[in-house]
């Protein structure tokens, strides 16, 4: 329950613009202090504006030739066009996008017609866990053998 409701208010009551109602109350100390006695409404939820198909191409376009100017060597242009025929290529679900968020990272996201290719990454088989497991283990004992210990020497 509120602290001061309306009929507390004893001067300067001042309906918002969100409904709350707010005005001076009289506090434990006997002062005069302006308080919302009222909440008002929720905010509004954020909604993005859709975007056309074209727009999307041109964001899409624009962050692709972004990444390939920055390309310095054959080696980097070929993973380059590697990752640009990837995002066509696959799709993920929860990165689809119709609207405007699309146009912040389309390398991340998806939009149908655009990249949302119709090949989707598949989960790794037990074989493919089993020897990412073996590797990490490999990993991890190499670093405990050149682990350097000043207080060893």
């Amino acid at each position: 329950m509120a602290k001061y409701s309306e009929t507390d208010i004893v001067k300067g009551r001042k309906d918002l613009r969100n409904n709350a109602v707010a005005g001076y109350v009289v506090n434990d100390q006997g002062k005069l202090v302006w308080r919302i006695v009222k909440g008002g409404l929720p905010p509004k939820t954020r909604t993005r504006r859709s975007i056309s198909q074209q727009a999307a191409q041109r964001s899409f376009n624009k962050y692709w030739k972004q990444r390939y100017t920055n390309a310095t060597s054959p080696a980097s242009s070929r993973a380059y066009k590697a990752a640009w025929a990837r995002d066509i290529n696959y799709g993920r679900p929860d990165g689809l996008r119709s609207n405007s968020s699309y146009k912040r990272n389309p390398g991340r996201l998806e939009y149908e017609g655009v990249d949302y290719g119709i090949k989707r990454y598949k989960a790794p088989s037990a074989k493919q866990l089993e020897n990412l497991f073996y590797g990490r283990q490999i990993l991890a004992e190499k670093r405990e053998k050149t682990i350097f210990d000043p207080m060893l020497q």
